[in-house]
């Protein structure tokens, strides 16, 4: 659990059991729910940092869109349980835009293909993105361009009440299916896939439905392959029903 960053999704179901707990199993419970409460405490100071970060940007002119994260929490039974991370916060505006703003109050600000650090949190990271995510292969990144601009404005209307912080917008459950895998796919070929976010996915798929539009944009975007292997972990790991699934299961 601590390795895979779900120890507090993996508690919060073990409390759901009503075990009774003795000896040194007890001695590990206890370990654990300080853990588990530590992670409910990082979540309710990013979330507070998430409304915060929406609120300057968008007084500055930048409508803001909350990647993954906070907004992926929101799914979880328990959103307090998810172990959160940086802020990622995708920004409405030119690439030349949103880099001078950056480094106009961050001047030597670290830059990336498809985001640029923000520090003005001094216990959490945050990513500003010129675009959500981003592909190597050129064929694919101008289709994935096409994508991106078809449902971009979308995006930053759809808002949702954070814990009674404030509302963020995160994106719809149709791009969210589209834009997750696209991150994991990334994570397979450079970090490694974790269980966080295949267990992100699973929560996702849970909420709605793909529809053939989407396998299009599968298709059309080469995650098509990529897409049947995850859904074989969601399945047969994790123990999504099939009615969820975006496309059949491959296990090879």
């Amino acid at each position: 659990s601590k390795k895979q960053a779900i120890i507090g999704v993996v508690f919060f179901f073990f409390q759901r059991l009503n075990i009774k707990w003795d000896g040194q199993e007890r001695a590990l419970m206890m370990k654990w729910f300080a853990a588990s409460e530590s992670i409910r405490l990082k979540n309710e100071k990013v979330n507070r940092q998430c409304v915060k970060l929406t609120e300057r940007l968008m007084a500055e002119g930048f409508p803001c869109c909350i990647l993954k994260g906070q907004g992926n929490a929101m799914m979880y039974p328990n959103p307090m349980s998810r172990t959160s991370g940086d802020i990622d916060a995708w920004l409405y505006g030119t690439r030349e835009d949103i880099y001078n703003y950056v480094r106009r109050i961050v001047p030597k600000s670290f830059t990336q293909d498809k985001h640029i650090e923000f520090p003005v949190f001094k216990d959490t990271v945050v990513e500003i993105h010129y675009a959500p995510t981003s592909f190597s292969n050129l064929f694919y990144q101008k289709r994935l361009n096409r994508y991106i601009q078809s449902i971009r404005d979308r995006q930053f209307e759809h808002k949702i009440e954070l814990m009674g912080n404030g509302t963020i917008s995160i994106p719809t459950d149709d791009f969210n299916r589209i834009f997750q895998l696209c991150h994991i796919k990334s994570h397979f070929f450079v970090e490694g896939i974790g269980l966080r976010q295949l267990i992100d996915y699973y929560y996702l798929l849970k909420k709605s439905c793909g529809n053939e539009e989407e396998v299009y944009w599968l298709k059309h975007l080469g995650l098509y392959k990529f897409a049947t292997g995850v859904m074989w972990i969601e399945k047969h790991i994790l123990g999504l029903e099939d009615k969820y699934l975006l496309v059949q299961p491959n296990e090879k």
